[in-house]
């Protein structure tokens, strides 16, 4: 796989020539990629299973790493491969307080079953952008026959909603204009406005704040200012309009557990496929990420795991342009109040069709005996 790391760090371009050799590699990396969708799924339905007894609610969804993500990153770490990634499979804990953040912590510690490679804790030494979430990387241990998957990482990332809301604004923004402020890039004023309402979050949640933060004072101000220089609250309350999909792809029928999504930056459309068969959605999810290496780069396209469809857009809203918790907060910081946690209402999902009346006048027509 060194190899194949070394050709997805490089810059591939597509042509007739190379096509050949670069879907190979594509096909090397996403079978890597694919051992890691069991460990996923199992440590996923654990965690719903573990919230369930322990009567926590929140949110939970799970995703592959996306390949554009994973070359990113293979090219800012040049001393990794892409078996090093600790982050291929992924699953999400999205709750609603820090007290409901702690519990959990403290009891899936002790019942996960698997091993405990090490944790980040970014909510007690948040990252100098503002990140904010608790980490866990765990080595899969499963069951006799699943051999093959043993030791493969998941990474568990456990949040409040709030933080959620910060994480899906910075990544949304950065979809919209085209910046990735998640490597350190993009234009610097959205950065340290993100940077410092992170550090307001932190307060309002009685949590550490990023290192060298300024005092509440400054730091309301310029934010203040930072809003009025960047429009930034009319921003993202239009992101959402702008944004447009399709109802129809979310019938509340609809049973799948794996769904597509695709955002365009350039049209600001989302497209959203359901599949019920996991190696169907894989195929397609390889395919899609294929033809986006090869002609846009404007298309940012995720394979994530829900339970239910209506928690697809609670779970990754970015790719929606659903900013409005993080906006709501913003505008209450900037009006002199602190920020507060929401419940964010259900998702929306298309009715069902109404269900033909059948006509029965035949039945109560008066009975006539045949001539």
């Amino acid at each position: 796989m060194r190899n194949v790391s070394e050709q997805l760090r490089s810059n591939l371009l597509w042509s007739e020539a190379s096509e050949i050799e670069i879907r190979r590699i594509f096909s090397k990396a996403n079978k890597w990629r694919e051992l890691h969708e069991l460990p996923m799924k199992r440590v996923r339905h654990q965690i719903l299973g573990h919230m369930r007894s322990t009567g926590v609610r929140g949110l939970t969804a799970a995703r592959l790493k996306r390949m554009q993500s994973i070359r990113k990153k293979l090219v800012r770490r040049k001393d990794f491969s892409i078996e090093m990634l600790q982050d291929l499979a992924g699953c999400r804990v999205i709750l609603p307080a820090m007290k409901d953040v702690k519990s959990f912590l403290s009891s899936y510690r002790e019942k996960h079953g698997h091993k405990l490679v090490y944790e980040d804790d970014y909510i007690k030494r948040p990252k100098i952008d503002g990140y904010r979430s608790h980490h866990m990387i765990l080595a899969f241990c499963g069951s006799v026959g699943e051999e093959a998957y043993f030791g493969k990482r998941v990474e568990v990332q456990v949040r409040t909603r709030l933080q959620h809301a910060w994480a899906t604004a910075v990544e949304a923004i950065g979809l919209f204009r085209g910046e990735d402020f998640k490597s350190g890039s993009g234009d610097a004023d959205w950065r340290k406005l993100f940077e410092l309402v992170s550090s307001e979050f932190a307060y309002i949640e009685n949590c550490p704040l990023r290192h060298n933060a300024p005092s509440r004072t400054t730091r309301v101000a310029q934010i203040k200012e930072l809003d009025r220089k960047l429009n930034a609250s009319d921003i993202l309350d239009n992101m959402s309009i702008a944004v447009d999909y399709t109802d129809r792809y979310l019938q509340p029928q609809d049973r799948p557990e794996r769904w597509i999504m695709t955002f365009n930056s350039k049209t600001k459309t989302v497209r959203v496929e359901g599949f019920k068969n996991a190696r169907a959605g894989s195929a397609s999810y390889n395919d899609a990420e294929a033809r986006s290496a090869q002609e846009s780069e404007f298309e940012n396209t995720v394979m994530v795991e829900v339970d239910k469809v209506e928690k697809l857009k609670l779970a990754y809203p970015n790719y929606f342009g659903d900013v409005q918790l993080f906006r709501k907060n913003l505008i209450k910081i900037v009006k002199g109040r602190g920020a507060t946690e929401y419940t964010l209402p259900p998702q929306q999902v298309a009715p069902r069709p109404p269900k033909p009346v059948p006509d029965d006048l035949w039945l109560r027509r008066p009975r006539t005996r045949w001539q």
